[in-house]
């Protein structure tokens, strides 16, 4: 698979922790395959009012808030593409006639669910209260660029209100749509963000998975720096590579297998009183083999020049399905600590986090790229023996790594490890945990090899 599929982007309310987490959907490029569209970006908005329940929202006040989250995006001065609007939509949308306009035909519409009743019948009842908002787009036609894209905002959760939640999922949403994914640079920021730290809340990206919904902080929807690489990635200015550096490598077990799906940051560096101190919002990251190159590569692209502190971090468990982030579903959570690129003393076996005396501090220049930053994992899940099943339970999977110049070649690829998966069958590049075990699973899903492709529960154990 090259790149996360196309899928819907759901912004929900969760848990209330100084305000309710609100997971947002789909950094990096969303479909790596065809990650962006030719320019101009066109959309079509729905004629009718944002909400209209009291106090109620004109279809011209959300107009603006749209506006205004495409203009955030075009102005990154690293950026360069065109969004326009083709107008509005024949008829105001509702839950009765949305399916008319969720395929091409129609231009790209970005829809106000003044009621929530889309919603809430795509999503079940009440969802109409708690999902801020959706976005997707895909390459129909299969010629490498997007040609349809869709968003839908919830009305009965809007605000206009400067730094207010609704204002930031919509230009989250509208990222989506014109092809970004997310990101989990500034983790640390979103943990701190609060009454009691109103910077932290400033250094979240804007496609980061969660939103941080509270009234006492405003919230940041501002480009921060990943937000910025990626944009510029995906519609590069003329100086877009002269004026900003890229840094590269891989991330490898300790085995030398390809590690897939671990997360890459490039932190830059900053002195104050000679402390020399990682700097909060110069954050970019991406996720390993993220184009699909299956060698445990990374880009991280327009780096402000500097000095940067680079390392590697599993995906927070809870960033899957609508709040995902990179291309696999499988999550590496054993990284006890964050694992930083010190130079030659890689060796996977730092045991945690590299001392700060010895993390390498890497320069950045414009125009130039910093190559062969290659990692050995520290990740403790590379220490189980290779022969060990023994634990395999129900819709489970377990990854066997073949010896030492071993490889298995399979329909044109070669592999150094394979997946064992619980209901029967072997698959490469990623495990499967899932309970589906339908038709459309085991062809979209990775390559395998299934003489059994049933429900087996090896957890019962028992004789044949």
């Amino acid at each position: 698979m090259a790149g996360r599929k196309a899928a819907l982007a759901a912004t929900v309310l969760l848990v209330p922790l100084l305000g309710p987490l609100t997971p947002l959907e789909a950094g990096g490029p969303r479909l790596v395959s065809s990650p962006r569209w030719r320019t101009p970006i066109s959309y079509r908005l729905d004629p009718g009012p944002l909400r209209t329940a009291a106090p109620p929202l004109s279809h011209q006040e959300g107009a603006q808030l749209v506006a205004e989250s495409f203009a955030i995006w075009t102005g990154v001065d690293t950026a360069d593409f065109e969004v326009v609007s083709l107008g509005t939509l024949p008829a105001d949308v509702n839950a009765d006639n949305f399916a008319t306009f969720t395929r091409p035909g129609v231009g790209n519409p970005i829809v106000f669910d003044a009621d929530g009743g889309i919603i809430s019948s795509m999503m079940g009842s009440g969802s109409g209260g708690t999902v801020l908002g959706f976005a997707t787009g895909t390459d129909l036609d299969g010629d490498g660029f997007q040609d349809f894209g869709l968003a839908v905002l919830n009305g009965t959760r809007a605000s206009t209100r400067q730094g207010s939640g609704f204002r930031v999922t919509t230009t989250h949403e509208i990222g989506h749509f014109i092809g970004l994914d997310h990101t989990q640079a500034g983790f640390e920021s979103f943990s701190g963000c609060g009454g009691f730290n109103p910077a932290a809340c400033l250094a979240i990206p804007i496609m980061y998975p969660f939103l941080r919904s509270s009234a006492s902080v405003s919230l940041n929807n501002d480009p921060t720096a990943d937000d910025r690489a990626w944009i510029s990635w995906l519609y590069p200015s003329a100086d877009f590579r002269a004026v900003t550096g890229t840094i590269r490598g891989r991330v490898l077990r300790r085995q030398g297998v390809p590690f897939q799906g671990a997360n890459v940051l490039a932190v830059r560096l900053e002195e104050m009183d000679g402390v020399v101190t990682e700097d909060a919002r110069d954050r970019v990251s991406v996720v390993t083999d993220f184009a699909g190159t299956l060698d445990g590569s990374f880009e991280l692209p327009g780096l402000p020049p500097g000095e940067y502190r680079v390392r590697i971090e599993g995906l927070q468990p809870g960033f899957t399905a609508g709040s995902g982030v990179g291309p696999f579903d499988v999550r590496f959570t054993n990284f006890v600590f964050p694992d930083y690129y010190n130079g030659a003393g890689e060796s996977g076996a730092e045991g945690g986090t590299v001392p700060s005396d010895e993390r390498t501090t890497l320069t950045v220049v414009a125009g130039a790229e910093v190559g062969g930053i290659d990692f050995v994992s520290d990740d403790s899940s590379d220490d189980l023996p290779r022969s060990d099943l023994t634990t395999l339970g129900d819709d489970d999977s377990r990854t066997l790594y073949f010896p030492p110049g071993f490889s298995f070649p399979f329909f044109g690829e070669t592999y150094r490890a394979v997946y064992v998966n619980s209901d029967g069958n072997l698959s490469f590049e990623g495990g499967q945990e899932q309970t589906s075990r339908s038709e459309a699973n085991f062809l979209g899903g990775p390559p395998r090899i299934a003489p059994l492709y049933t429900d087996l529960n090896p957890a019962e154990q028992g004789q044949v």
